[in-house]
């Protein structure tokens, strides 16, 4: 039971302390008109700012951790794989091309 005890307690200590921050430290409210900028944030804990212009702009950060924004479409970028040129190749290649090229011919008498 006492092992259960301590476990109990290392859980909700971290929680307690946490709800209680939550309760003490000040929310800061910044609203910016001439920038259209909207900050709300609790020191260590949030911060999320908002900016509407032609497409509104949400930023989100919990315990310091970056939210990703779920409205913006996640897109791919292709990557292309550049080919080197051909003059630019190095000793090896060539002669490993050579090497295949005279294989490839069978000499029959």
């Amino acid at each position: 039971m006492e092992a259960f005890g301590l476990i109990l307690l290392l859980i909700l200590v971290p929680i307690i302390g946490l709800i209680i921050w939550i309760i003490f430290v000040p929310v800061y409210i910044k609203i910016d008109t001439q920038n259209n900028l909207f900050l709300i944030s609790q020191r260590g804990t949030f911060h999320l700012s908002f900016t509407p212009v032609q497409k509104p702009h949400i930023k989100v950060k919990v315990l310091g951790i970056l939210v990703p924004d779920s409205n913006k479409p996640k897109s791919k970028k292709e990557k292309k794989k550049k080919s080197k040129p051909l003059i630019k190749r190095s000793i090896r290649s060539w002669l490993f091309l050579i090497k295949a090229l005279l294989k490839s011919f069978r000499v029959i008498r």
